[in-house]
């Protein structure tokens, strides 16, 4: 099977630019934070929790969404 990619250079660059951009403030903004460091480390690994999960959930959607599309065309 061959893929063909779909998105523009420019398209892929600003995707990881906003990834990174939204990391980086979520980090800088637990950092001033006014709490303790007990309260910094919860709040750091709900972050780290809720990228995982959501790049997870988009590869689920993305495979499942394969799934179907192959049985429909039977591949």
């Amino acid at each position: 099977m061959t893929r063909r990619d779909s998105h523009s250079p420019a398209w892929n660059a600003f995707t990881y630019l906003s990834f990174a951009a939204a990391v980086t403030m979520a980090v800088l903004g637990i950092c001033y934070l006014p709490l303790g460091i007990w309260e910094r480390g919860y709040m750091g690994i709900a972050a780290l929790f809720l990228v995982h999960s959501s790049i997870s959930l988009t590869k689920t959607l993305r495979d499942r969404f394969e799934d179907e599309k192959t049985e429909e065309t039977g591949r």
